[in-house]
């Protein structure tokens, strides 16, 4: 993040922005802090051994470490055999997910919750309009709310039956 400030927006001075460079699950397992976010962004997990992230034991230590309305955001994928049990994993400890695709990549981005979510779609949309926001997601092609909303794949309701008869996995 240091060596690309223009690319990442200078996101280390963001006093919100807590960077933390340790091993993810062991930083998981021993802190008392809790958060508003916690984003896990190790995908290709059978090929590069980051399976250890997409445990039922992982996705507990990041469920209890969220605030009440805490989000926990990643990528699952590639889209393929994998997926269902990636996402059947993280329904044992999330009550609300919701999937999101955009034609970029055959990547999948999880949003999951521990309580019901309702998506504000004036709040939305006044936030995806603000300056800071407004040219990064342009550059994405998710400057509107059309645009956004175009990449959503399903929900809890959709994603337990997707997942059904589908193992968890465990450490």
């Amino acid at each position: 993040l240091e060596y690309f400030p223009h690319e990442n927006k200078h996101l280390l001075n963001d006093p919100r922005v807590n960077l933390i460079i340790d091993d993810g699950r062991q930083y998981l397992k021993v802190t008392r802090k809790k958060y508003d976010i916690i984003i896990s962004d190790v995908y290709l997990s059978i090929l590069n051994g980051s399976s250890i992230f997409e445990t039922k034991e992982f996705f507990f230590s990041a469920s209890r470490l969220l605030n009440e309305n805490g989000i926990f955001a990643m990528t699952l994928g590639p889209i393929g055999k994998y997926l269902k049990s990636q996402l059947k994993t993280v329904l044992t400890e999330f009550s609300d997910v919701a999937i999101w695709h955009y034609d970029n990549e055959s990547i999948v981005t999880l949003l999951a919750c521990k309580n019901q979510w309702k998506i504000d779609r004036s709040l939305l949309s006044e936030r995806i309009a603000e300056k800071n926001h407004k040219g990064n997601l342009k550059e994405i092609g998710l400057d509107t709310l059309d645009n956004l909303i175009t990449g959503f794949v399903m929900d809890t309701e959709a994603a337990i039956n997707y997942v059904r008869g589908t193992r968890v996995s465990t450490d």
